[in-house]
This record gives C-alpha cells, sequence and structure tokens, in this order.
C-alpha cells in the first residue's frame, strides 16, 4: 500500500489538473468531482481496478455522469488515456475527452448523466462476467440517486442474482 504521503501530494496534483481544465473549459462540477477523487485515487492506485497494457480489466462505472471527468487524469497518469487526448481537452477538438463522459473514451465503459442508471449497467456488466474471477465491476453513485425507483430495481435484481463480482460506492457529496 502506498503511503499517506503519497495520497496527499496525488490529490492534490489531481486537483489542481482538473480544477485548470475547469477554468479553461468554463464549465464542469467540480463538488461533485472532488467529493469522489480520494475513492478514485485508492480504486486505481492500490490496483483494486485493474489495468493490463494500458487497457483496463474491471470497469468503474460512474453513474453520477458529472464526475466522471475525475477518472481522466487519473486514467492520464496510468497510461489509458494518451498525453495527447489530456493535453487537447479544452484546446482543439482532437481529442476524445468530453465534459460527460462516453464509451469513446478509454477506460470509461459507458455514457451516464441520467441519475439511477448506474447499478443497472453494472449489474448488467457484472453478470454477464460472473463466472470470470478476473473482472469486477465498481459503480461509484451519488445518494440523490437512492430518490430514483430504478436504482432500488437494480439493487433488488443485483441481490437476487448473488453476484459477488460488483462492488457499490456511496458518494455523499456533502
Amino acid at each position: 500500500m502506498k503511503n499517506i504521503s503519497f495520497y496527499k501530494k496525488k490529490s492534490y496534483e489531481i486537483r489542481k489538473k482538473l480544477f485548470e481544465k475547469f477554468f479553461l473549459l468554463k464549465e464542469g462540477h467540480p463538488g461533485s468531482v472532488f467529493s469522489i477523487l480520494d475513492v478514485l485515487l485508492i480504486l486505481y492506485y492500490e490496483k483494486f481496478v485493474k489495468i493490463s497494457k494500458n487497457n483496463p480489466i474491471d470497469d468503474v462505472i460512474m453513474s453520477k455522469g458529472h464526475a466522471t471527468v475525475g477518472q481522466y487524469p487519473i486514467l492520464n497518469d496510468l497510461g489509458v488515456i494518451s498525453k495527447k487526448d489530456w493535453n487537447n481537452w479544452g484546446v482543439n477538438k482532437n481529442t476524445s475527452l468530453k465534459m460527460f463522459g462516453n464509451n469513446n473514451i478509454k477506460g470509461i465503459k459507458t455514457a451516464t448523466g441520467s441519475l439511477g442508471h448506474g447499478i443497472g449497467f453494472g449489474t448488467g456488466i457484472a453478470f454477464a462476467h460472473k463466472n470470470n474471477k478476473k473482472k469486477n465491476v465498481y459503480v461509484i453513485i451519488s445518494e440523490g440517486e437512492l430518490y430514483e425507483g430504478s436504482t432500488w430495481e437494480a439493487l433488488l435484481l443485483l441481490g437476487s442474482l448473488k453476484l459477488k463480482n460488483v462492488c457499490i460506492i456511496l458518494d455523499i457529496n456533502n
């Protein structure tokens, strides 16, 4: 496990990079992104999310789609998203990066944004890979999604399928 000074430094570095992009783009959701950033750092840098040859093996579904950009600098740092894509984001149109993630971005499994769909996506992906002991799905939801019926329906399905390869992380934005 990396020491706390690594995470303090990395947290500051990533937040600074993201804030500069938000300023450059004159848009973004820094509160939602920054509230989950420390969890993302642990998921990726402690290798809960496995990456092989710059390709993620595990999936992270950011159900609160406006926070997906929190993954970009981490994926860039780990070689999944190219330096060119990161550097071009906000400068010219020669990049796959957008304010909302989509599956055209390497390391981003699906487009999200309509709250309440992440657990459904994650359940489907986990079910498709339930016999693959090497693949996990991490679904990050916000507390606002607990008011969505689709969240509860997906949770009931997830429970009835008894899937062991999915992890749900609740981000209380505060």
